[in-house]
């Protein structure tokens, strides 16, 4: 639908661009901050997951660095490290892992399967075919802007893949 009215009970996540609630000008930390501001998350709470959350993104020596200065792959790493520690009731990621290196795509997929395994909604959308079967347990296939699958993930991209080879 492109309007209407959803109400949600519960703290909703997002990390469906890399830069999303970051400022170039600030650091890391401060950046976690803000964030966690922009979530309703109060600063002493955010503080305590600042060690965890930098640990995860394995920045490294640049979490004092502005975020100008960050490559594509380590502001996602730190996006995904916050939007994740928050302990959302809801996680929304859009194409967050096509980015990362193969490392981080494994640590982010265990994180994912946790976060699912904890009874947290996640809404994950990729074109990753691989990693969608291997997180989730519903997919829904949509073509112009319409589901035309809903169902086992296992079907659903089952069922896509072969109509994709069956295209070509």
């Amino acid at each position: 639908p492109d309007e209407g009215l959803a109400e949600v009970r519960g703290t909703i996540a997002t990390l469906l661009q890399l830069s999303a609630g970051f400022e170039d000008e600030l650091d890391a930390v401060e950046n976690i901050l803000l964030v966690g501001e922009l979530l309703g998350i109060p600063a002493p709470r955010m503080r305590k997951k600042i060690p965890a959350i930098l640990d995860f993104a394995d920045i490294g020596n640049f979490a004092d660095a502005e975020l100008r200065t960050y490559s594509s792959g380590m502001r996602a790493r730190l996006g995904f490290s916050v939007a994740t520690s928050v302990d959302p009731d809801v996680l929304l990621l859009d194409e967050v892992l096509s980015t990362s290196d193969e490392s981080f795509k494994k640590k982010s997929s265990a994180r994912i399967k946790e976060m699912a395994r904890q009874a947290q909604a996640i809404v994950y959308v990729t074109h990753d075919l691989e990693s969608a079967q291997e997180l989730c347990t519903r997919a829904i296939e949509l073509r112009d802007g319409r589901i035309v699958a809903d169902g086992p993930s296992e079907q659903v991209i089952s069922a896509y893949a072969r109509r994709m080879r069956n295209a070509k």
